[in-house]
């Protein structure tokens, strides 16, 4: 999902129109200061996902009045093996920022929830960036993004592997459930829906074995919240049950963590 917020002295623009935007001038910037046209940043980002067959299927584009930043977003076409799988319904985004005036370098995010703004937010599950210097090649800035996430899919894969390894009683799913209530993760009510989910050995899809299956029971309830509040809460979820079962590491450690992650706030889309 990507979310465009709008921000004083920004304009929604079409990319024929970025095009024509043109690089902010030297000034008094060293000389390893280099300039990126938007246009061509917005190019170079569209271009490499779709080589990476995730084409771009809605681009929502601003710049500042002055010209010198620009900010936006896409939703991809996602292919299933591409997709988060706690989240097999959602495609992903891609945001990005940059500004040639210094004030903050090329910034990209990644993810099923991709939030942009002209204040220079730029956040999803994975985030890079470079600065505006000599030798910036547009091309290899977005393979690196794509490989980041690539990267990281194969381990959030492996570590919801690891969830099937660990034993998980009832005592471990009172003490997560108070976890994840008390944390603001889910609230009470849905905690109650969660545990009575999990202790249903009926309940085919899901057992009551492992971390996994207690994980599942969760993410079963999580997919009854609005879309906008899936991601953080899966991902709060997440950390909980890998906690209780002892194999959490922290998000310094952990290549799924390295994004930025920003609350829910008010905002309007850029395109109203």
């Amino acid at each position: 999902m990507l979310t465009t917020h709008k921000a004083r002295g920004y304009h929604p623009i079409t990319m024929e129109d970025l095009n024509r935007v043109p690089v902010t001038e030297q000034g008094d910037r060293s000389d390893r200061w280099q300039g990126v046209q938007h246009g061509e940043l917005v190019q170079a980002v569209a271009d490499g996902f779709a080589e990476a067959g995730m084409p771009p299927t809605d681009i929502r584009l601003a710049v500042q009045n002055t010209g010198h930043a620009v900010v936006g977003g896409m939703v991809l076409e996602t292919p299933p093996e591409a997709r988060i799988e706690a989240l097999p319904e959602m495609d992903l985004s891609v945001g990005f920022v940059s500004c040639n005036n210094s004030r903050v370098a090329m910034r990209g995010a990644i993810g099923s929830e991709v939030r942009v703004c002209g204040n220079g937010m730029c956040t999803g599950e994975f985030t890079w960036s470079r600065k505006h210097t000599n030798g910036a090649n547009l091309q290899e800035w977005v393979r690196e993004g794509i490989a980041q996430y690539q990267n990281g899919l194969q381990e959030h894969t492996r570590r919801i592997g690891d969830l099937g390894e660990v034993e998980f009683d009832r005592p471990m799913a009172n003490e997560a459930l108070v976890q994840l209530a008390s944390r603001n993760a889910i609230s009470w009510k849905n905690a109650g829906k969660v545990y009575r989910l999990w202790e249903r050995p009926e309940f085919a899809e899901f057992g009551r074995e492992t971390a996994f299956n207690f994980y599942q029971a969760f993410n079963s309830v999580v997919k009854e919240l609005p879309m906008q509040d899936q991601f953080r809460t899966l991902r709060n979820g997440f950390q909980v049950v890998e906690e209780v079962a002892g194999l959490y590491q922290g998000v310094t450690e952990r290549a799924w963590d390295r994004g930025v992650h920003m609350p829910t706030f008010p905002g309007e889309d850029l395109l109203n």
